[in-house]
């Protein structure tokens, strides 16, 4: 379902009363605000109606500022495809395209063939022809008059006109109809109950502003006086959107098969910078390097200096040796070694020997 509404307030004719507070006003056929009236809804008729609308009204109403205003506002049947997403278990969906329906004289309905139709997730041309195929299978009648809006029943096998080539045959999925019975029980149902020749009551009291009562629906569309274009819009959107949600879960059911779209799941990526790694990347390198020279240049057995297995089989000079026999005990002994200073000298005979170093 969808809506449409207009600013009328250039229609609003003052009344013939005066010297009240509030001047009385009206509007085309018979709306009008007074003193007692914040404000007044009428269903449209005449030829302000529009038979392509399910429904319409106008309202004319008091503002808070003490300007009047007025708007038009109707319903009509019309076409939507939506796409949908499913994100962590949550259906999200969106209107992808919009087209409105025509009313049809014939059968008192709403007809549309559309130009285009998505299947398996791809925009489809719809093409007819003029005889029935295999999958341009209903006939809708087609007019030649561009300045005709009307058609005829699409249902029309029996019709006298159905073999002379005035109708059109569209696949199942290109052709739509809102019925006369369905059209009907919605424009009864506003019409009568909600918004039928019915008046806001203004409560005054000390202060300038009235205050309003009676129906709820009514009291939130007037919004305190503050309604504007963008309010009523999205008054009537939520009510759009409130029958199309209760048509698509009790109308009548569509044929059903497996929804066809692409399917996506998480994966976790790690990505390298590497940049950022070349310095710690270049420093563990150039550590490995650092260690494998040092083992190759010290791998020569010549760390004599920090074993005793030298002194064993070497041992002091025997001018050395005449120092250490002085120490009578160990604790001299520590003392007389902790200021000795040696080296390893060859002195001929004996070989390899520790002297003592000046």
């Amino acid at each position: 379902m969808c809506y449409s509404c207009f600013d009328i307030n250039a229609t609003v004719k003052a009344g013939s009363l005066s010297g009240e507070a509030f001047l009385p006003f009206d509007i085309p056929p018979d709306a009008a605000i007074e003193y007692e009236v914040s404000m007044a809804i009428r269903p449209t008729a005449g030829a302000s109606r529009d038979s392509n609308m399910i429904f319409s009204f106008e309202s004319l109403m008091w503002l808070d500022n003490g300007n009047h205003w007025a708007f038009r506002c109707s319903l009509n049947a019309c076409v939507e495809t939506y796409g949908a997403n499913i994100s962590e278990s949550t259906l999200e969906e969106h209107v992808l395209d919009t087209q409105p329906m025509l009313y049809d004289q014939r059968s008192e309905g709403y007809i549309l063939a559309t130009n285009r139709t998505l299947r398996k997730s791809v925009w489809n041309d719809c093409e007819s022809t003029s005889w029935r195929t295999n999958t341009n299978n209903i006939a809708y009648p087609f007019s030649t008059d561009p300045s005709s809006n009307y058609g005829s029943t699409f249902s029309g096998q029996d019709d006298p006109e159905y073999n002379n080539g005035s109708f059109q045959f569209y696949p199942t999925d290109c052709l739509w109809s809102y019925g006369y019975n369905a059209a009907y029980a919605l424009e009864a149902a506003h019409r009568r109950q909600f918004f039928n020749v019915r008046n806001l009551t203004t409560v005054h009291d000390d202060s300038y502003a009235p205050q309003t009562i009676d129906p709820a629906w009514l009291v939130k569309l007037y919004n305190g006086g503050r309604a504007n274009i963008e309010t009523v819009n999205l008054y009537m959107a939520g009510l759009a959107e409130a029958i199309t949600a209760n048509m698509r879960e009790k109308g009548e059911p569509l044929p059903s098969g497996d929804a066809e779209s692409t399917t996506h799941r998480s994966q976790t990526c790690i990505g390298a910078r590497w940049a950022w790694l070349s310095l710690p990347a270049a420093m563990l390198v150039l550590t490995v390097i650092f260690l494998a020279v040092t083992i190759l240049q010290t791998r020569t057995p010549a760390a004599w200096k920090s074993s005793a297995t030298a002194l064993l089989f070497h041992g002091f000079d025997d001018a050395t040796r005449k120092v250490q026999r002085g120490a009578g005990d160990v604790y001299r002994l520590k003392s007389v070694v902790g200021d000795i200073r040696a080296r390893v000298k060859n002195d001929g005979g004996d070989g390899w020997r520790f002297v003592k170093a000046q």
